[in-house]
Formats: C-alpha cells, sequence, structure tokens
C-alpha cells in the first residue's frame, strides 16, 4: 500500500462533514491540556464521563449515566 505523506490525505474534507464529535472524559481532558485553543471550533462535542460536578465549558456538553441510552439520542440526533 503507497501512502501519500504530502498534505492531510482527504482529512479536512472528511473533518467538515463533521457536526458532531463524542469522546470519552481522558480524551477531553488530554485535547484540553494541549491545544491553546478549543480544538473543535463548530462542532457539538459530547465528553461522556462518570464524574459529576465538572466546570461549565460552553464548547461541550458533558453526559454521564448509561451509555445506551445517550448513544441512541446522539444517534437519532444525527439521523434527524
Amino acid at each position: 500500500m503507497t501512502r501519500n505523506r504530502k498534505g492531510d490525505n482527504g482529512y479536512s474534507a472528511f473533518y467538515s462533514m463533521v457536526d458532531q464529535l463524542v469522546m470519552g472524559r481522558a480524551t477531553y481532558d488530554f485535547n484540553m491540556r494541549e491545544a491553546e485553543t478549543f480544538p473543535y471550533p463548530g462542532k457539538t462535542c459530547y465528553v461522556f464521563t462518570n464524574q459529576a460536578g465538572l466546570p461549565l465549558d460552553p464548547h461541550v456538553e458533558f453526559v454521564s449515566g448509561d451509555f445506551d441510552p445517550e448513544s441512541r439520542r446522539l444517534i437519532q440526533d444525527v439521523l434527524t
């Protein structure tokens, strides 16, 4: 398999089609430590966590509880 090492290999085109991101708390924490600004501007971002009482972040919606009901809700949001 030959890989194109120049450019983004279509990532920008793919990312432009993404409306929502879903990640776990550890990924969110890593991104916020490493990035100077929120790395996903203009995207709806859900962070799944079991930790309560997190500080509000205008860029994300923290989601807790059972994953299955929440994942169904997110899928319905995407399909509608």
